[in-house]
């Protein structure tokens, strides 16, 4: 779900049971720049259910250990987005895990979870590229099963050229499956037609996104960007006040809403 300050975007979240005392997974990020926002406090958020008004307990950053699922472009115009790979794995924060997926038509994975930055690198150069780059299909294949051993924060980060290329897998059944595995969905793409749908993408399931031709950035300092939102954007709230969330489900920040910024959350439950 994303919730841009400045106007009001009410987007559906799958109705679940929780709720006197969950928890939200919300990221915060200014889009025009990219950069996470830091310092907030529960009392910078207000969520409401339709014309509830909840209750925000808490609101701590997240600072449990990531374990990043790095998945590849490597179709046949993955040429833009190709030299961000090395930067990432490069970037990687003391104490974190990642693993390297590459896909076109199909996803494969190329190293399993490790904090070994060499044996990613080792892997990363063994990457071909091949055919259609089926970003949904290769999405939901990681969601299925890619996380089954991972304690950490779970994050799902994409590396995209910017195209869709024709998958089986549609929106909802992505959103469902990172629901059902607790994984935020990060998405870096160079440019492209399917512009909105990497943002949906990203908005309903509490992570961010960076669209690399606006954001005019090398891919050193592209790469240095996204690791900074993937370790400081993103807080846990407790909320009360509700037996179960509905459609109508809306995160503000009332006191950013005239800043020079352009500000977006994310939300997603955790179950």
């Amino acid at each position: 779900m994303r919730i841009a300050i400045g106007r009001v975007l009410v987007l559906a979240l799958l109705v679940v049971p929780a709720l006197f005392g969950a928890k939200l997974s919300v990221t915060v990020f200014d889009e025009k720049t990219g950069e996470p926002v830091k310092g907030l406090t529960a009392a910078d958020f207000a969520v409401t259910d339709g014309d509830l008004t909840l209750t925000v307990e808490s609101a701590e950053p997240a600072k449990d250990l990531l374990d990043v699922m790095l998945l590849v472009d490597s179709s046949f115009i993955s040429d833009a987005i190709r030299p961000l790979v090395h930067p990432m794995i490069q970037g990687m924060p003391e104490g974190a895990q990642m693993a390297l997926v590459a896909f076109d038509q199909a996803a494969t994975l190329m190293q399993d979870f490790t904090n070994s930055k060499s044996q990613l690198t080792s892997a990363n150069q063994k990457v071909r590229q091949g055919n259609n780059p089926r970003v949904m299909d290769a999405l939901y294949a990681v969601l299925d099963d890619g996380f089954s051993n991972s304690p950490g924060r779970r994050v799902a980060m994409m590396l995209s050229s910017g195209v869709e290329g024709n998958s089986r897998i549609r929106l909802p059944e992505i959103v469902a499956m990172a629901q059902q595995r607790n994984v935020a969905v990060f998405i870096a793409y160079a440019d492209g037609l399917d512009a909105g749908l990497f943002e949906k993408l990203a908005e309903q399931t509490g992570g961010a996104w960076f669209h690399l031709k606006k954001l005019k950035l090398n891919p050193l300092a592209s790469a240095q960007l996204i690791h900074r939102t993937l370790a400081d954007g993103t807080y846990l709230l407790d909320v009360n006040g509700v037996d179960r969330f509905g459609d109508r489900l809306k995160v503000e920040i009332p006191r950013l809403a005239k800043s020079k910024m352009k500000v977006v959350a994310t939300a997603r439950v955790i179950e």
